[in-house]
């Protein structure tokens, strides 16, 4: 919410609880006046007006009631999106957590030898075969083995030896083999 709105906003709701004092208590003086000028221009509040450019009284009109439900709805609107926001934010922490597990080391220790010793590309073939189903994970291999960061020797046997013994893969080795040919 700009500052506008929210100036409007505090003004609105501290007239319509009717208080004793005219300026809502943190406000400046003329933050409050600058923002009456404009709600009495867009009818929302009268003003009473004294020398220069000093309010003596104000009253919210039935406008400003409907300017202020739909300034508390606009409010509400982006506190639920900051609420979806900060949720989704939490929920990516904890993909990421799960990715950076500290198991992921021997893992990648284990799957380096079959990329032939690399372990930024086991790592990142690691990461990439968590966020699949296991009917995928062959395809995922032979793109490796297509680049050369594969090797052919490993690719069946051991690379699936690897992912069954680390219960990234759950299927049987024919079938592990069959999608590798397949693909």
């Amino acid at each position: 919410m700009d500052i506008y709105k929210n100036a409007e906003l505090r003004v609105l709701r501290h007239l319509a609880d009717d208080p004793e004092e005219l300026i809502p208590e943190g406000m400046e003086d003329w933050e409050f006046y600058a923002t009456c000028d404009r709600l009495e221009k867009r009818g929302c509040v009268r003003v009473a007006w004294i020398e220069g450019h000093e309010a003596e009284d104000a009253m919210i009109l039935d406008t400003g009631r409907m300017r202020l439900k739909e300034l508390e709805m606009e409010l509400a609107g982006e506190e639920s999106e900051l609420e979806r926001l900060r949720r989704e934010n939490e929920e990516l922490k904890a993909k990421l957590q799960e990715l950076q597990n500290p198991q992921d080391d021997e893992t990648v220790k284990d799957l380096a030898a079959c990329f032939f010793g690399d372990t930024d590309v086991a790592r990142h073939f690691l990461h990439q075969i968590r966020l699949v189903p296991d009917k995928e994970k062959p395809s995922i291999a032979k793109q490796y083995m297509n680049q050369n960061k594969l090797s052919p020797l490993s690719a069946r046997n051991d690379l699936y030896s690897i992912l069954v013994k680390h219960g990234l893969y759950s299927k049987r080795l024919n079938n592990w083999t069959q999608l590798l040919n397949k693909a």
